[in-house]
């Protein structure tokens, strides 16, 4: 990396302001680079302030794009020094430009892009990340060619077909219509399902797909997946927690609101859902969400564990309900872990992909998620136990989730200068 000091930066009122220029693509993508500085001023006091910014780890040549840092201190500025010295703990050598002095810092970046054979380093755009942030849920456009879905479908279709008594058996278990199910077969359990009432049950699930798929392990596990969501949550490093089918029949009834967070023995505010549609979504199908509900920390409160289902008849009038119909195969929706949403297709038979992700960077308070204490993981709804079931006997409760079963799938490099 090499940056041009073209100037001095300003300083009025203990804010600095500190642009510098950076090539394609904008610097709004993960990770997140923190670099705190500390000095002291014209009186011998000690100051001290955090300089954020994103770092990206593509680079083109053309255009360059400009950032501000600002730093609240308090205290006022008096010299380039201090930014200076943030931005070499950043990486970057300073060399003298010849040219007018201006308020900027130019940058340059020489690094190769940042992707794999499973897909490419996906930047999103700032707005995304806001709309994220404050509503919990955002719409993805064109993640995927067409083509990807197609093999995608046909995958998902072969597995569906080959596996579906393993669906059958977890509804069976779900609605306790059997209490051995693992014991019947495929006309045992159509033979108890249909003898319930219509609309008894919502879908039909599968769990851990990509555990007997290699397409489907290297779709989870590409770069562009796992960068988006190392973004959205704003972390370096994100697991795996799932990979699910889910198909609803035109029989079925409405899902109830949820949060996935609540069926999950998971210690963490750090967790995401990519939802994807295998055939063309009409408006007003598809998931429908409580905009802004994984951040209302008054409604579990008020209600208890089991608030969705209490209030649910005043969640339009609590929060703005918003669907992101229609969407096409290969957009997607993304979802915060405690962000309430539901299903009310109207239309015939279909089928969706979902894939969830978790936060772990590293070993410090809060920065990795962790096992719930066991009792608390007792009062968890077993109807996503086949999520965890595989892997939580070798976690102790309060220990950090790092199993060969939650994999890492994104890392944010180190870039060294």
């Amino acid at each position: 990396r090499c940056l041009t000091r073209a100037g001095r930066s300003n300083h009025f009122g203990g804010i600095m302001h500190l642009s510098f220029g950076y090539g394609n693509p904008p610097l709004a993508a993960s990770p997140t680079l923190k670099v705190a500085l500390s000095w002291r001023n014209r009186r011998n006091r000690r100051a001290r302030c955090s300089h954020y910014t994103t770092c990206d780890r593509r680079t083109q040549a053309g255009n360059q794009k400009r950032i501000f840092l600002s730093a609240a201190n308090g205290n006022g500025l008096s010299s380039t020094h201090h930014a200076e010295e943030f931005l070499k703990k950043a990486g970057f050598r300073l060399k003298e430009a010849e040219c007018p002095p201006r308020v900027e810092v130019v940058a340059e970046r020489h690094e190769t892009d940042h992707k794999d054979e499973d897909g490419d380093l996906k930047i999103l755009d700032p707005n995304l990340l806001l709309e994220f942030e404050r509503n919990g849920h955002v719409a993805l456009q064109t993640l995927f060619s067409s083509e990807t879905m197609t093999d995608l479908r046909s995958e998902l279709v072969r597995y569906h077909e080959e596996h579906l008594v393993d669906a059958l058996r977890h509804a069976c278990q779900v609605l306790r219509l059997d209490p051995s199910p693992a014991s019947l077969d495929v006309s045992a359990c159509h033979q108890l399902i249909d003898g319930l009432d219509a609309g008894s049950l919502p879908f039909l699930q599968h769990f851990h797909l990509r555990l007997r798929s290699p397409l489907l392990e290297r779709f989870t596990k590409s770069t562009t997946l796992g960068s988006i969501a190392a973004q959205l949550l704003g972390c370096r490093r994100v697991r795996i927690y799932q990979d699910s089918l889910f198909v609803k029949r035109s029989c079925d009834r409405p899902t109830d609101w949820h949060s996935d967070l609540t069926m999950a023995p998971l210690d963490t505010n750090q967790f995401l859902t990519f939802w994807f549609p295998l055939r063309k979504i009409p408006r007003g199908n598809g998931l429908w969400f409580a905009s802004k509900s994984h951040r209302d920390f008054v409604l579990p409160f008020r209600f208890g564990r089991n608030y969705p289902k209490k209030a649910s008849l005043g969640l339009d009038q609590r929060y703005k309900i918003h669907n992101h119909s229609p969407l096409q195969p290969g957009d997607c929706t993304v979802h915060h872990g405690w962000c309430l949403h539901t299903s009310v297709d109207k239309a015939s038979e279909r089928m969706a992909y979902t894939v969830s992700y978790f936060a772990d960077d590293g070993n410090g308070p809060g920065a990795s998620t962790k096992l719930l204490p066991r009792k608390m993981i007792d009062r968890i709804e077993m109807e996503d136990a086949p999520s965890f079931q595989l892997w939580i006997q070798d976690i102790r409760p309060g220990r950090s989730l790092r199993h060969p079963l939650l994999p890492v799938v994104y890392e944010a490099r180190e870039v060294s200068s």
